[in-house]
């Protein structure tokens, strides 16, 4: 399938032999289905970045996986959920990388994984595991998957809390009400994936949780993050 020898030389029939041992090795390793490929990068999961190294992809012959360490999310596709592999990006050797095209709807529509190296590289690699794309339709989703009007209304609630967390007077320090807004961010991001209901006043009809995972775990990271910290702040200045 792949050429080991492509030059006329006295030692090409040494080049074919060790080139003969490690397919050997190659193909052992892909007929029990673990990775033969892992890169360390950055990804792009529904416009949520994760910066390098925070991004492990890995790929044989039954699936391929990206995992982001810092959100716990890991995706897993096998080549049936798979339409194809695509170079993505307009600057080699920096940020381009791979945008996988799938039809799983459980999965946000825009995925793309990038390393240090090319991108063209990373696919005759993914090739070579012998992973081949195998979906017979094409994603059928359109638009975002959230409804426009729960935005809109999330940022008029948001925009509240802080108008009536606010403190009446310049005079006076922040109290731990004014977490308020903090807080409820945090309980929406964390109780949306675990609430039926919930999905139904957020998503659109059709679309699933999973499309906006990567950002509910972000803002469910940054929110608790600054609960924290600010809760430290408070209660600091208090004790002053």
């Amino acid at each position: 399938m792949y050429p080991v020898c492509t030059h006329r030389a006295p030692n090409c029939r040494l080049v074919r032999a060790g080139e003969a041992r490690r397919s050997a090795v190659a193909l052992d390793v892909m007929a029990s289905g673990t990775p033969i490929v892992g890169k360390t990068g950055g990804a792009d999961v529904a416009f949520v970045g994760a910066s390098w190294p925070l991004a492990r992809f890995e790929a044989s012959r039954k699936q391929i996986t990206l995992r982001l360490s810092i959100l716990g999310l890991r995706y897993a596709l096998g080549p049936e959920d798979v339409t194809r592999l695509e170079v993505w990006g307009s600057i080699p050797f920096f940020r381009q990388g791979i945008r996988i095209r799938h039809v799983n709807p459980d999965l946000p529509r825009r995925i793309i994984f990038w390393s240090l190296g090319g991108a063209q590289k990373l696919l005759d690699e993914i090739r070579q595991t012998g992973f081949v794309p195998a979906a017979r339709t094409g994603d059928t989703r359109v638009g975002v998957p959230v409804r426009l009007l729960t935005v809109v209304v999330g940022i008029l609630l948001w925009n509240a809390a802080f108008a009536l967390t606010a403190p009446l007077s310049s005079t006076t320090g922040p109290t731990m009400s004014a977490l308020l807004p903090l807080v409820l961010a945090f309980a929406v991001a964390l109780v949306i994936p675990r609430s039926q209901h919930l999905q139904a006043v957020v998503l659109r009809r059709g679309r699933h949780v999973g499309e906006i995972m990567p950002f509910l775990r972000l803002v469910t990271l940054v929110t608790g993050l600054l609960l924290v910290i600010f809760s430290v702040l408070i209660v600091g200045s208090h004790a002053v």
